[in-house]
């Protein structure tokens, strides 16, 4: 399990339960009605996210309306506004765009809550979570793309640690593969400021549908 290019052996074991019901085929098994409950509240973080976001993002353009004519430190703080306001609006557009490919990212022998991407091939990928553990000191959080081709390696991707709530949100801008090249999306752990290759076992894994 400690391979992130065997992405179906890591996943498999989850899909397989789900599939199988509960004991002497009587009913849903609580632990997957709870799996179903905890996907949903993120699946609506996500759409809380996005909405936030929309509010966020009009009361920077209130707040910039107010700078324009200011002087020159105004106007360092204005290109800094209209930086983040840019990657507000690619966040959101990926959030509230329909056509984009979910995927959701399943905890691996770790007690975490489920992960949510959306990717749009246009403005890349976000990632989405509540109550993350926070990693290791000196240590982040690290996203993966699998490819689809055999043999192909991890290409790995942002880095990022949860803000003290516990809240997950990392964007991927320009992600390297096409959507439709990537098999699945993992995470790991890994030294501050990322690895070209994991260098351990996966968190969470999603397969792309």
């Amino acid at each position: 399990d400690r391979d992130v290019t065997g992405v179906q052996t890591c996943a498999l074991p989850i899909s397989a339960k789900l599939e199988g019901g509960g004991a002497g085929g009587r009913g849903t098994p609580f632990w997957v009605s709870a799996g179903i409950a905890a996907l949903l509240l993120v699946t609506l973080y996500s759409a809380w996210n996005a909405h936030h976001s929309q509010e966020e993002l009009r009361s920077k353009e209130r707040v910039m309306a107010t700078m324009e004519q200011g002087d020159s430190e105004n106007q360092k703080k204005l290109a800094a506004m209209e930086q983040q306001m840019a990657e507000m609006r690619r966040e959101n557009s990926i959030l509230t765009d329909p056509t984009a490919v979910k995927i959701t990212l399943m905890p691996q022998k770790i007690q975490a809550p489920q992960l949510v991407a959306m990717w749009q091939e246009k403005n890349g990928i976000v990632l989405v979570g509540q109550k993350v553990p926070m990693p290791a000191e000196n240590r982040v959080l690290q996203l993966w793309l699998i490819p689809k081709a055999p043999g192909a390696k991890p290409m790995p991707s942002a880095t990022l640690r949860p803000d003290v709530s516990g809240k997950l949100v990392m964007v991927v801008a320009h992600p390297p593969e096409n959507v439709h090249d990537i098999k699945a999306l993992a995470i790991t752990e890994e030294p501050e400021g990322g690895s070209p290759q994991p260098t351990s076992a996966i968190r969470w894994v999603g397969a792309m549908t």
